[in-house]
């Protein structure tokens, strides 16, 4: 009877130190995954959430708009764009980034341009009319705007430069005009539309001559593009 209580009491703790053992394996695996866990921080790349971001510092502000700062890091910056009615009512609201420096904004024909660089001769632009509020979407490389219209630069199938006039709030309504006179748009010094949207007057210098020119261009010689 003696040896039987001997026998069953060195069973009980041999399970024990088995238990133990196990639960010190386990506790050891659960540490190792939780420091092997990646430690998660902001991606430049990723656009800030309203909810991350609180302070806001004020650039630039006007009866119609407002860019506001967010400096998150010391080289880039985070903008955020307001346009406002004539009510002061928000029509628009939009962050973008990262920025070396803010937005430059400007008014015409009752329309906020929102205009940022992105690279050499690169750029974008965001019209938003606050009468009939209206917005377009971020045009690239814009070279002279009218009341509803915009001008860029083109290439067709063979490399030729045409020029190309949109409607700065119906996407895919487009028309062009050959112009093989410059390479790209950064020739283009000057571009007006005139006649309420039924001209265009620009002043560029000439590939071959390197001489200023200048030429005006009814919108009716703008055709659709052929495919």
């Amino acid at each position: 009877m003696q040896r039987k209580k001997v026998i069953f009491s060195m069973l009980f703790i041999l399970t024990i130190l088995t238990g133990c053992k196990n639960d010190n394996t386990t506790m050891n695996k659960l540490l190792l995954d939780n420091t092997s866990q990646p430690t998660i921080t902001e991606s430049v790349k990723e656009f800030p959430t309203e909810s991350y971001h609180k302070e806001w510092k004020i650039v630039e502000s006007g009866k119609h708009y407002c860019i506001e700062r967010m400096g998150l890091r010391e080289y880039n910056d985070y903008y955020r764009c307001k346009v406002y009615d004539d009510k002061k009512e928000l029509i628009y609201s939009e962050i973008i980034g990262e920025l070396k420096q803010p937005p430059d904004v400007s008014i015409l024909y009752d329309t906020v341009d929102i205009h940022f660089g992105f690279g050499t001769n690169a750029f974008s632009d965001k019209y938003i009319n606050y009468k009939e509020n209206l917005q377009s979407i971020w045009m690239n490389n814009i070279y002279g705007k009218g009341r509803q219209h915009v001008l860029t630069v083109g290439w067709d199938s063979h490399s030729n430069t045409k020029l190309v006039v949109k409607h700065m709030y119906i996407q895919h309504e487009e028309k062009e005009y050959p112009f093989p006179h410059i390479k790209d748009g950064c020739e283009i010094t000057k571009c007006e539309f005139r006649n309420n949207d039924k001209e265009i007057y620009i002043e560029y210098t000439d590939k071959d001559t390197q001489e200023i020119e200048n030429k005006t261009i009814s919108l009716k010689e703008f055709k659709k593009h052929q495919s």
